[in-house]
């Protein structure tokens, strides 16, 4: 199979996305969803405090909010916090 091809990417996705989903499990964290996209595989976990372990997070806003992304093994991991906003 060709390094670049549409078959070998998905196939580096899925092996990334089972390391990092393993990887959030055994740190207890709850997987909601797991994407394949098309540059990196995109892991929903449910916010909890252990969330503020995950490093290089970062944060944008909507009007009701906050969407957290962090990378990790490959895959961005992402969660929702409420604001409070209304």
């Amino acid at each position: 199979m060709h390094p670049n091809s549409p078959a070998q990417h998905t196939l580096n996705s899925l092996d990334a996305a089972a390391r990092c989903v393993r990887w959030l499990l055994a740190k207890q964290f709850t997987v909601n969803r797991v994407t394949l996209g098309a540059r990196n595989p995109r892991i929903d976990i449910a916010a909890s405090p252990r969330c503020a372990t995950l490093e290089g997070a970062v944060y944008s806003r909507t009007h009701t909010c906050r969407v957290w992304v962090a990378r990790q093994h490959d895959c961005e991991i992402r969660w929702q916090e409420a604001t409070g906003a209304r």
